[in-house]
């Protein structure tokens, strides 16, 4: 007349199963979320870049490497020193914080003022980065290609 102790054990451990496979699945949604947030953001410093270019002869700003670190430290160049971002885009725009805790936009020049490349750690696969060139190149790269300056980018 009532259910066995076996078998509202298989149930349980079927219920338990079942919300660990949801639960993966839905962190792996966020994380790809963010991604797609950081893409997106690094368009828009993108547009922001090539708006400021088009005021000032084809020159881009000067290379301070880390646009922006979500974490402890770091630091907002389009808000710095060199401050386009009231000019161009009205507030900083910050990278979504990974599971990790830190993410980071990173934006690299040539010596002539007129090549950059912006690139984004992903979370989705740590051992990628998202890039954008100024010749219109995206897509995703290597972590191991950019440690050693192997960029599709050419700088």
């Amino acid at each position: 007349k009532g259910f066995t102790l076996i078998e509202l054990l298989v149930v349980i451990s079927i219920i338990g199963i079942l919300l660990t496979f949801a639960f993966l699945s839905y962190e792996n949604a966020q994380k790809s979320a963010r991604d797609t947030q950081r893409k997106s953001d690094l368009n828009q410093y993108r547009i922001t870049l090539e708006n400021y270019s088009i005021a000032r002869n084809g020159k881009y700003p000067p290379d301070d490497s880390q646009i922006w670190e979500t974490g402890d430290v770091g630091g907002n160049f389009f808000a710095g020193s060199g401050a386009i971002i009231n000019e161009y885009i009205p507030t900083a725009i910050k990278p979504p914080r990974s599971s990790s805790g830190t993410a980071r936009y990173f934006y690299f020049i040539d010596d002539t003022f007129t090549n950059y490349v912006l690139i984004a750690t992903l979370e989705v696969d740590d051992s990628k980065y998202w890039e954008i060139c100024s010749d219109g190149h995206s897509g995703e790269m290597n972590a191991s290609a950019w440690a050693w300056g192997d960029a599709t980018c050419d700088l």
